[in-house]
């Protein structure tokens, strides 16, 4: 069986392959086409003059000032496009909100003055119109808040810019950040973005895994649970084991948020085997904020038995950067598991 890693990297030995031939020393993943850090505070942040890529992955640190921020994408075509776009949007979890005739590809509806941590990709494709999906991660001054959208844009011409602007009071403060990553089929470049820093598989105590401080974390993990005890297992950094906060949705229905947690919980109720991706902003004397989306099997195993799906936003107080991260379970012990870590600056 073939197994792949972040970058379109397969594993595995010479004698587990059918077949070496065709395979060389290239690795093309994700690589970074442009970025901007704000210098002075304003409205926008643009990446112009990318190279033309079938997908972009795009990564927006968006920091606060001078009021509130309700952040959102443009893209453009030489110029920014301020027509031609439709969404749908889910604030915490809510009921969907559509909106048919736009004039940017939208990321949220909630305003506030906290710091926000977007991931988002964008289909490419020569000739077809583009596609976004993409999540945003609030600070707040509880639990955080959470948007999930899907654009459109009607135009099929090639992208090669593109803008993040807040539509509110305040600015994007001197530090905010806007990343454009690109990938294709063709690139045959070894300079990946995302750099794979650690893993670890389960011990007695469940999964820890050390690492150099990146400011951008992009986690995969898969465990098998003892028990089905809820909010019984989770995620810590460093160590931690106070000023964690999580709001999320299990199987599209709202789960009340929680503050002052032990760990970011990570299950709710009813499952053993659970697989999840996140990805963290790790910004130094900040809190630290995440996204991750987790799929686990019901309680009864087979085809008869549909998954479980959580969308998650948590928070850390946690001020030093993040240098380790735990997996555990609190009321019984993980009898499997392993854990995967990539990073950036």
């Amino acid at each position: 069986m073939t197994e792949w890693l972040a970058g379109n990297r397969i594993i595995g030995t010479n004698a587990e392959r059918t077949t070496t031939t065709g395979i060389g020393n290239s690795v093309s993943g994700w690589k970074e086409l442009g970025r901007k850090v704000v210098g002075t505070a304003g409205k926008t942040i643009d990446v112009s003059g990318l190279d033309n890529k079938r997908y972009y992955m795009i990564l927006t640190d968006a920091q606060v000032t001078g009021g509130t921020m309700q952040m959102n994408h443009r893209i453009g075509t030489g110029s920014y496009e301020n027509s031609g776009y439709s969404h749908r949007r889910s604030d915490n979890g809510g009921t969907d909100a559509t909106v048919n005739t736009a004039s940017e590809m939208a990321m949220e509806n909630l305003t506030s003055a906290y710091p926000r941590f977007t991931v988002s990709y964008l289909s490419n494709t020569a000739g077809k119109e583009k596609l976004n999906i993409g999540t945003l991660v609030a600070d707040d001054s509880g639990a955080p808040e959470r948007s999930q959208c899907v654009n459109k844009w009607t135009g099929t011409t090639d992208v090669n810019q593109i803008q993040a602007f807040t539509e509110a009071t305040g600015n994007f403060a001197v530090g905010a950040e806007l990343v454009i990553l690109g990938w294709d089929e063709d690139d045959t470049h070894t300079d990946n973005f995302w750099e794979e820093l650690a893993s670890a598989d389960v011990t007695s105590s469940g999964i820890d895994v050390s690492f150099t401080a990146k400011k951008y974390l992009m986690v995969q993990y898969q465990c098998t649970l003892a028990t089905w005890n809820s909010n019984a297992f989770g995620m810590r950094f460093n160590g931690g084991t106070s000023g964690y906060s999580r709001r999320f949705s299990q199987n599209g229905v709202v789960v009340t948020p929680a503050n002052n947690q032990n760990m970011i919980s990570l299950i709710y109720s009813g499952n053993k085997k659970v697989f999840g991706t996140a990805f963290i902003i790790n910004n130094a004397s900040k809190n630290k904020l995440l996204m991750c989306d987790q799929v686990g099997e019901e309680n009864t195993a087979g085809a008869g038995y549909a998954p479980f799906r959580w969308e998650f936003a948590g928070k850390s107080t946690l001020q030093d950067q993040i240098t380790s991260i735990q997996l555990l379970d609190t009321v019984a012990n993980l009898t499997s598991g392993h854990i995967k870590v990539w990073g950036h600056d």
